[in-house]
C-alpha cells in the first residue's frame, strides 16, 4: 500500500497485486487483487455487518447514524467492515462536519455475490445467517 501519499517517492507493497486504483477525498487508494474471497462473503453475511451493508444501500452514512441503526458502539462499525474497507468494497471518508463515513461500493460488492465460484459460499452464508435469526 502507498505508505506516504503527499511524497515524491510513495512506497507499494508490490507482494500484493492490484486490480484497481481509486481516488477520493483522502487520497490514492489501491485495492487489492487478491482478497480471501470466502472472508469477504463472511463478513457480507455476519448479521450485524448484513445490517450495516442494508442501511449503506441508501448511499454514504455516518459511522455513528450506522452504530445506532445496528445497535453497537461506533468503533466496533469500522472494525466489523475494516476488512471489506481494506478489500474496498466499503469507502471511508468525512462529510461537510468532519465526521466520519462509509459508502458502499455496490459494483464491487455485488461481484461477490454474483461469482459463480462464490454462490455456494454465498447460500452457505445465507443459510448461517437464517440460523443467527431463527
Amino acid at each position: 500500500m502507498c505508505t506516504n501519499l503527499g511524497a515524491e517517492n510513495c512506497e507499494l507493497d508490490s507482494a500484493r497485486p492490484v486490480d484497481r486504483v481509486i481516488t477520493n477525498a483522502s487520497g490514492i487508494r489501491l485495492m487489492p487483487a487478491d482478497y480471501d474471497r470466502d472472508r469477504v462473503v463472511e463478513c457480507m453475511f455476519d448479521p450485524t455487518t448484513s445490517l450495516i451493508l442494508a442501511e449503506l444501500e441508501g448511499g454514504a452514512r455516518t459511522c455513528s447514524h450506522l452504530a445506532g441503526v445496528a445497535s453497537i458502539p461506533e468503533p466496533e462499525v469500522t472494525e466489523r467492515l475494516r476488512y471489506l474497507i481494506e478489500c474496498g468494497f466499503i469507502k471511508s471518508g468525512t462529510d461537510e462536519d468532519g465526521n466520519a463515513t462509509l459508502e458502499a461500493d455496490p459494483e464491487r460488492l455485488s461481484e461477490i455475490v454474483e461469482d459463480g465460484d462464490n454462490f455456494g459460499a454465498a447460500v452457505d452464508g445465507l443459510a448461517k445467517m437464517d440460523s443467527y435469526l431463527n
